[in-house]
């Protein structure tokens, strides 16, 4: 049995195979009240948390600035040891246009290879 706590509005969410659920990094978050898929991690450190997302397609993004490359990857690795299906994290850095950038996706068919 797991000692990790729930995130921010883990309550609510309520993983369904295939379902697209959505992390925003930072506090406060983007949406004052998030919706039922939406999840926060107030900080830097995903492997406080026990995500639930088992088979599911998760989205991460930054509520401001960057998520930094380390914690992308710490993000990724925790997701998907919690069951991710798909992890998408957008927002690693800015292009030459000064605007949010950095794409980063591992599908199911890779998420095997990459752990």
């Amino acid at each position: 049995m797991s000692t990790r706590r729930l995130p921010p509005y883990g309550k609510t969410v309520r993983p369904l195979a295939g379902r697209q659920l959505y992390i925003c990094v930072g506090w406060p978050p983007v949406r004052k009240r998030p919706r039922c898929d939406h999840m926060v991690l107030p900080d830097n450190h995903p492997e406080q948390y026990e995500w639930p997302v088992m088979g599911c397609d998760v989205y991460v993004s930054a509520s401001h600035g960057l998520i930094s490359e380390d914690t992308a990857k710490r993000i990724f690795e925790v997701l998907a040891n919690d069951g991710a299906k798909t992890v998408v994290i957008f927002g690693t850095r800015y292009d030459d246009n000064g605007k949010l950038a950095g794409f980063h996706c591992w599908p199911e068919s890779l998420l095997a290879v990459a752990l």
